[in-house]
């Protein structure tokens, strides 16, 4: 796995403090990989919750904006009657396989929409090859199975 010196300085300012040594960015393996562990079974209530915020989210006009993602998410929250801080918790659990680490929108924008989205679908257990399949066959080729 090659990484480049731009992605690397971008998860140093990320992660900040977090990092005494500069060997301490190998606890945060999720920023550099897609296989990353993910060890959390999310109940039916939880791939739900994350199903409907993936849903508010990666179709965000400005996924650029941090202030837009936290309007996006905090808003899903009041909508679906949800405490912020178990939300946070969940989506980063389901981002990066534990729940602690970074801000969460700063998660966002770091990992980027095309991550997120995968990554969500990752935690909810559909395969993102398949998925990838049918973005490549194409929208109008789908329809007309049906």
């Amino acid at each position: 796995m090659s990484i480049d010196s731009e992605r690397i300085e971008l998860a140093v300012r990320l992660l900040g403090p977090r990092l005494v040594t500069a060997g301490d960015i190998i606890l945060y393996p999720y920023l550099f990989t897609e296989d990353y562990p993910l060890d959390t079974i999310f109940t039916d209530v939880e791939q739900e919750i994350l199903c409907g915020w993936r849903d508010v989210i990666c179709f965000c006009d400005n996924f650029e904006s941090a202030s837009k993602l936290t309007e996006e998410t905090w808003g899903f929250a009041v909508d679906w009657k949800l405490n912020r801080r178990k939300l946070a918790a969940l989506i980063r659990t389901a981002l990066t396989g534990t729940s602690q680490g970074p801000g969460l929108f700063e998660l966002l924008l770091f990992l980027g929409k095309r991550r997120v989205d995968r990554r969500i679908n990752r935690a909810l257990g559909f395969d993102n090859a398949v998925l990838d399949l049918l973005l490549q066959f194409g929208k109008r080729n789908f329809e007309t199975l049906f």
